[in-house]
């Protein structure tokens, strides 16, 4: 939700739109994701995420990946990927 300096209420976004709690899932290749399902109108769908450095250094969480970079633990380029499964 969006508020004015005075807390009025000016605006929102995703209405309808439910997240359910984050998971960590491996695929395949035993390659971490951060998972979470999505629903809206009732169409539930599973979006994993994950960022990978210039070194094939999997990061799941953004804040972690962020640290990373700025204390230069982690070189880019990155590639951050983001797959979705209907449910």
């Amino acid at each position: 939700m969006v508020f004015d300096r005075d807390g009025n209420y000016l605006s929102s976004w995703g209405a309808g739109l439910f997240a359910f709690p984050h998971t960590i899932r491996a695929d395949a290749g035993d390659r971490l994701w951060r998972c979470f399902i999505a629903e809206r109108d009732g169409e539930r769908v599973r979006v994993c995420e994950r960022i990978v450095d210039a070194h094939d250094q999997d990061f799941t969480d953004a804040s972690s990946w962020f640290w990373a970079a700025t204390l230069g633990r982690s070189t880019g380029p990155w590639r951050a990927m983001t797959r979705v499964e209907a449910l």
